[in-house]
C-alpha cells in the first residue's frame, strides 16, 4: 500500500473510532469537552510557518500549531540530494525544517536510536514542514522515503556526540 494511502486509511479509521466513541457517550453538550483526536498529542509535525513544530518526536502524526522547540536545522531537498544547514550535533532536541526545492514530491524520514516513526508528510515543490525530534548519542540516518529517492542519493547520516 502506498504511504499516502496507508495514512489516509489510518486517519479514516481513527475518525470512525472517535465518532463511535462519541456516539456511545450519549447526548449532551457537544462543547463540554473536545474529543481526544482534536487535542494535540505528544508527537506532531506541522507545516512550517517560521517556528518549529510543537513537540513532534519519533511518533509524529497529529498536526498542531507550531511552537518554538529545540535547535532548528534547515534541510533542503532537491533531485536527488538532502542538504543540512549544520553537520555537527550534540544530544538534544532539534527541529528539522525540510523545504522541497525540487520539482517532484519529497519527504524526510529520520531513523536511529530511540526513534520510531519519525517523518514529514509528502511535500510538493515549494512546501516546507518542521519535524522535531529528540536525539540521543548515536548515528541517525536521514533520507527521502518517497519512491527510490534514497537509492538515488537522498540519504545522509549524522552522528550525535
Amino acid at each position: 500500500m502506498h504511504r499516502a494511502q496507508a495514512r489516509t486509511v489510518a486517519a479514516l479509521a481513527s475518525g470512525v473510532l472517535v465518532l463511535a466513541l462519541t456516539a456511545a457517550c450519549g447526548g449532551g453538550d457537544d462543547t463540554a469537552a473536545a474529543p481526544a483526536a482534536s487535542r494535540p498529542a505528544a508527537a506532531t509535525t506541522a507545516p512550517w510557518t517560521g517556528a518549529p513544530s510543537a513537540g513532534a518526536t519519533a511518533t509524529a502524526g497529529v498536526s498542531s500549531a507550531p511552537a518554538a522547540t529545540g535547535t532548528t536545522v534547515m534541510v533542503t531537498a532537491t533531485e536527488f540530494a538532502l542538504k543540512l544547514s549544520q553537520d555537527t550535533f550534540t544530544a538534544g532536541t532539534y527541529t528539522f525544517v525540510t523545504t522541497n526545492d525540487g520539482q517532484v514530491t519529497h519527504a524526510l524520514e529520520i531513523e536511529g536510536p530511540g526513534l520510531g516513526d519519525s517523518e514529514t508528510a509528502d511535500l510538493g515543490p515549494g512546501q516546507s514542514e518542521g519535524l522535531t525530534v529528540t536525539l540521543g548519542l548515536g548515528t541517525y540516518k536521514l533520507y527521502c522515503p518517497v519512491g527510490n529517492h534514497e537509492a538515488q542519493g537522498m540519504s545522509t547520516q549524522i552522528t550525535v556526540t
